[in-house]
């Protein structure tokens, strides 16, 4: 009986230990998915130079585009970091999930037994 008792407070471990890993890779993908929101809106390209516009309409657009490109390159360095984080973090729940399922059977095999 103690075993069981010991294999079932193990399971608990490994359960509270796979939310705690689940709520970090929600956390990444969270902090993955506002990077690439970023870059996306950084997409949307000013008119250079239309009729009515005068030199410093294309002028603006150009020193914006500029900052753009930037921006962009900073973000895109961010969104590396972040998805090795992401992909890390993945990995340490599948890791959890793998042990607290593994738990779970062990506890469902001694609780079947007389």
């Amino acid at each position: 009986m103690k075993s069981v008792k010991n294999i079932t407070r193990l399971q608990q471990l490994a359960d509270m230990k796979l939310q705690v890993e689940l709520g970090h890779l929600k956390h990444a993908a969270a902090q993955r998915a506002d990077t690439l929101s970023k870059i996306e809106g950084l997409h949307a390209l000013p008119p250079l130079l239309e009729s009515g516009q005068d030199a410093t309409d294309g002028v603006t657009a150009l020193r914006y585009l500029t900052w753009a490109d930037t921006r962009r390159a900073e973000l895109q360095s961010v969104l590396a970091g972040q998805t090795a984080a992401w992909l890390d973090q993945r990995d340490l729940a599948k890791v959890a999930f793998g042990k607290a399922r593994g738990f779970e059977k062990i506890a469902a095999k001694l609780a079947l037994k007389p």
